[in-house]
């Protein structure tokens, strides 16, 4: 460059930086005078083309401010004057605003300033004024949140926090003080753009809306002072109040409407863009509701939680709680409660503590239909026992009595409007008492389903002190009806609580042994109808005593009516022998003592098992006999007790009864019997008499009847075949054994006979005999009757039928003086003590004796005529000729029979020695009796001797 031309640019270059010079030291002096303004009147307002501009950038992002001026100090703050906040609206339609305050003082950060950003550090509200606009009122109209409002805010440069370091207002219309902090800019997870608040502005409006909905609702005149904690999601209201009453609330059960509360406090919390739901707490000294609640609490807490989009959560202590309307003790109580708005589900749990007993409470359902499931478990113990009694009738209250806590878990399923579909219980016990029965323990699962109208108890399990057993109860809750099972090791006497005193009847006779018997109880009825209800019971066991019977096994089966007992089938056994049958025990109606007894009975027990069994009736089967070996029977039939009206004392029965072996019947020596006993009341017949006698048989029939002190026997008995040495031994049995009746004042007492010595033999021969008489059941020796015997082939006499002439004969080597008889038919009469024989032949090999006369039963006594034919029954030669040379003397042979059967006397009263002294003058004087003829000595088992040889 030419020097010219660089002078050129030197002197344009400095002409360049004066007027630069200049024109900034004119700037510096425009700033001064401006600053001088600024002082003077206070701040500098901002022109128009600002206010615009900044009111423009606002509108951009959906908000209208509206403001009387704003200066700007040169302490860097900012001063509006009257503000007013709206949602941008479209030209011609006039904002709503929603924000206003008296001023708003703004302290900007210098330091941002000089790099050209906007930060505010400090803001003063006075005046503060929040009105919820008419679009978002649930009234329609305009609605004051807030007024009043003092707010002072510091926010550090970077924060993302404005602090409020004091902040006051009136909150519908309440005294409000605020603490806390709020957001200086959008949540990051706020879905509207950063340059647009329209959304987050209306959402905020709709809230308090919602908001204004709730708090308008609330007893806001019993607050005193009102507390708002904000924080950056939400803000939490609170309160204390001495006493407030719970209005109706949308958000509470109608049942809290009219509730108290004592030195309360109030905390809500609500978001600002609900990101964490809503939560509501309550803490009181005292809560009061009235019916149906009709509560009384002491130190309540209480907290709501309403998570966005998810269930009301329900938290709930309560430290006393007492239901006024019931006498149940005052408990604590927790509960936890979950609430889905969107399903209507609600379910919770709570615990408590009923007297000393924990218990711990589940539900699940619908609030719309008020359906859902509820469970619980717990104890019922001894003391809460008393508190749950009283809610039951008067007569049940004593049916249950503790010792030890019964375990319950209950179940129940509920239909719409808590309509029970079913509940189910399981209960687990220790000792106990129940309707008198004492328990060491019991379990049962329940369940009752009223739409089925069934309760069902299965399984029970019982344990009594020394039985064990298990059953099920099954009842229809709309007839009553029901049926009872049980069964297992069980002493019937252990349950006698559960029934009355015809329980105790039925068992009174049988003493079980140290093993319990295996029993099954089967009841079924209708409650209330004691008609209706049937009872089986079965029982088997092992040693045991019926009554005074000790018996090895006894199983039955017994069946209770109303009135009515029977069993069904009994077995039991002895050793070898057993007896099996069934009875049917009718009681009086409305009476305790018996009507009617039906029984069928088989047995080959002995004969006192009856007696035992039986008492007095089983006495007055068996008393005639005597038995040597247990017989077999079967007893059919009925007997009527005391309450039978016209029948009582009546009997009605059949006895069919075998004895294989000896016996006594009424003192009378049988064996191997078979009978069959009829009886119509007081008439006893024996029909099919069968039974051994003295080696042969005895057969017929018999009856007893008239009353019981005369009662009168009448038989027809037909014996064959029988020894007559055992017939005669068992009857001088039979006299022996029996009482000797008094001697009759007519009767001469017999002179005791001189029995000579001699030798023993038997009679030999049998007999056959029927008689057929009546008379004094209980005197033998006062029957009447007829009868007739045979007897053949016997040693019936040995006669000296010739006295000295026989010798005589004898001495001469004639040796048939001595006649034998074998053979005997009689017809007799019987008269009580008097046998009276109207035909009595005595035959031998070649005699026959013609007789009659009587025999006296009481003393055994002869009195017998007889006519002897020596050789009447002879067919050879020499008796045929000595017949025909002695038969003028036997035709008028006639011997008289006196003594005994053991000691017999004969005297000829017209024999040949008395006809020959008539004819030679020969012998003793006419006027002289005969001496009678020795008789022959007794033998014990037969009434004749053999009397020696002349």
């Amino acid at each position: 460059m030419s020097p010219a031309n660089a002078t050129l640019a030197r002197r344009l270059l400095s002409a360049l930086g004066n007027g630069l010079l200049f024109g900034l030291w004119l700037l510096l002096l425009t700033a001064l005078a401006l600053q001088l303004r600024i002082v003077a009147d206070g701040g500098l307002r901002l022109p128009d083309f600002v206010v615009e501009r900044l009111t423009a950038s606002l509108r951009a992002r959906g908000l209208a401010l509206q403001a009387e001026a704003i200066w700007l100090d040169p302490q860097g703050r900012v001063l509006v004057r009257a503000p007013t906040v709206s949602l941008a609206v479209a030209s011609g339609e006039t904002p709503a605003p929603f924000a206003s305050a008296a001023a708003i003082y703004l302290q900007l950060d210098r330091a941002a300033l000089r790099s050209g950003k906007v930060e505010i550090n400090r803001a003063e509200i006075t005046g503060l004024a929040l009105t919820l606009p008419a679009l978002h009122s649930p009234t329609g109209a305009p609605q004051s949140l807030l007024n009043a409002g003092e707010f002072r805010l510091t926010h550090a440069t970077g924060a993302a926090l404005w602090q409020l370091d004091q902040a006051s207002a009136r909150v519908l219309d309440v005294p409000t003080a605020f603490f806390g902090a709020l957001p200086s800019r959008p949540a990051a997870n706020s879905t509207a753009p950063a340059t647009d608040l329209t959304p987050l502005i209306s959402r905020t409006l709709i809230q308090a809306g919602a908001l204004y909905r709730q708090l308008a609702t609330l007893p806001l005149a019993s607050v005193k002072i009102l507390r708002l904690d904000l924080a950056p999601d939400r803000f939490i209201a609170s309160a204390e109040i001495a006493s407030l009453l719970v209005p109706a609330h949308p958000a509470l059960p109608p049942a809290l409407a009219g509730a108290t509360l004592t030195t309360a406090r109030l905390s809500a919390s609500l978001p600002f863009d609900d990101p964490a739901g809503e939560e509501l707490r309550i803490d009181a000294a005292h809560f009061s509701a009235p019916p149906p609640l009709a509560l009384e609490v002491d130190q309540l807490a209480a907290r709501l939680r309403h998570p966005s989009g998810g269930p009301l959560l329900a938290d709930l202590a309560l430290g006393r709680v007492h239901k006024t309307d019931t006498a149940v003790p005052a408990a604590p109580l927790v509960a936890t409660l979950r609430y889905e708005p969107a399903s209507g589900n609600l379910a919770g749990s709570l615990s408590t503590r009923l007297v000393d007993a924990p218990w711990s409470i589940t539900f699940d359902g619908q609030t719309s239909t008020r359906a859902g499931d509820l469970s619980a478990e717990g104890e019922l113990t001894p003391a809460l026992l008393p508190v749950v009694a009283s809610y039951l009738p008067e007569k049940t209250r004593r049916i249950l009595e503790l010792t030890d806590p019964v375990q319950l878990s209950l179940a129940a399923d509920f239909g719409p409007n808590l309509e029970l579909r079913s509940a189910r219980a399981l209960v687990s016990g220790g000792r106990a008492v129940a309707g008198q029965v004492v328990f060491r323990g019991a379990t049962a699962e329940l369940l009752y389903e009223p739409l089925a109208h069934r309760f069902t108890a299965a399984p029970v399990l019982l344990h009594l002190p020394e039985s064990s057993a298990s059953g099920s109860y099954e009842m229809d809750t709309q007839t009553l009806a029901f049926r009872f099972l049980l069964g297992g090791g069980l002493r019937p006497m252990a349950i006698e609580g559960w029934f009355s005193e015809w329980w105790d009847r039925l068992w009174e006779d049988f003493h079980f042994g140290p093993v319990p018997p295996a029993a099954e109880v089967d009841i079924q009825g209708t409650w209330g109808e004691p008609d209706e209800t049937t009872v089986f019971v079965g029982a088997a066991s092992g040693p045991m005593a019926l009554r005074e019977l000790a018996l090895d096994t006894v199983a039955t089966r017994v069946m209770v009516q109303h009135n009515h007992i029977d069993i069904l089938g009994f077995r039991i056994t002895q050793g070898p022998r057993a007896a099996a049958g069934n009875l049917s025990r009718r009681l009086a109606p409305g009476g305790a003592a018996w009507e009617r007894l039906d029984f069928d009975l088989r047995s080959d027990l002995p004969l006192t098992a009856l007696t035992d069994l039986f008492r007095n009736d089983g006495q007055e089967i068996v008393a005639p006999f005597a038995l040597t070996v247990p017989p077999r029977l079967r007893l059919v039939g009925q007997a009527f007790g005391p309450d039978a009206g016209t029948l009582a004392g009546a009997q009605r029965y059949s006895l069919d009864l075998e004895v294989p072996g000896a016996l006594r019947y009424h003192n009378f020596p049988l064996d191997n019997l078979a009978v069959r006993i009829l009886r119509q009341d007081s008439a006893i017949r024996l029909e099919s008499i069968r039974a051994g006698f003295a080696s042969g048989v005895v057969s017929g029939t018999a009856t007893l009847d008239g009353p019981a002190d005369a009662r009168l026997l009448a038989f027809d008995a037909v014996a064959t075949d029988a020894s007559l040495d055992l017939t005669l031994a068992k009857w001088r049995e039979f006299q022996a054994a029996r009482t000797p009746p008094p001697a009759l004042p007519d009767s001469p007492t017999p002179a005791t006979p001189t029995k000579p010595e001699s030798r023993e033999k038997p009679l030999g021969g049998t007999l056959q005999l029927r008689l057929a008489a009546k008379g004094p059941a209980d005197d033998p020796l006062g029957f009447t009757g007829q009868g007739s015997a045979i007897v053949t082939g016997a040693d019936l006499a040995r006669i000296r039928l010739f006295g000295l002439f026989s010798q005589l004969l004898s001495e001469l080597g004639i040796g048939l003086t001595t006649l034998k008889l074998t053979d005997a038919d009689a017809r007799f009469t019987l008269d009580r003590q008097r046998l009276a024989f109207s035909e009595l032949n005595l035959k031998g090999a070649s005699t026959l004796v013609e007789t009659h006369g009587d025999y006296s039963l009481a003393d055994g006594k002869l009195a017998f005529t007889a006519k002897v034919r020596p050789f009447e029954r002879s067919g050879n030669l020499l008796g045929s000729t000595v017949n025909l040379v002695l038969s003028p003397l036997s035709t008028v042979l006639e011997v008289e029979l006196g003594g005994t059967l053991d000691q017999p006397d004969w005297t000829f009263a017209l024999g040949p020695t008395r006809l020959l002294r008539r004819i030679t003058g020969f012998g003793p004087k006419a006027a002289e009796p005969p001496s009678p003829v020795p008789a022959p000595a007794p033998a014990p088992l037969s009434p004749r001797l053999e009397a020696p040889t002349p």
